[in-house]
């Protein structure tokens, strides 16, 4: 069974997305993504992002970005992704969870 997470951006817009560790393999597809910890039985979103092949941006070789130090302090363990074929839509997808959220990762 497949864990799923559900959060709701700025405009009340709820996005159900399913949940992989760290370093797992992703779909080779367009989509939303944020990085979780784990608190307690809460998830809490520490970053929200947005690419053309979430594999290659979060997938198995996100250790290596920049980043990665940032997202570990904060507790990083998780991925949750949202299939988003159209880069207009993940632009505004990720922009409604980022003002929802206000993930602590994310430069405001």
């Amino acid at each position: 069974m497949m864990t799923r997470v559900s959060c709701n951006g700025a405009s009340g817009t709820q996005y159900t997305m399913i949940v992989a560790p760290i370093g797992a393999s992703l779909p080779k597809v367009g989509g939303v993504y944020l990085l979780l910890s784990r608190e307690v039985s809460v998830w809490r979103a520490l970053y929200v992002g947005q690419s053309e092949n979430l594999d290659q941006r979060v997938g198995s070789n996100i250790t290596s970005r920049h980043a990665w130090p940032k997202f570990r302090r904060f507790g990083a363990t998780h991925v949750a992704l949202v299939d988003v074929s159209d880069s207009n839509d993940r632009l505004w997808i990720e922009r409604d969870l980022i003002q929802g959220l206000n993930p602590p990762c994310n430069d405001q």
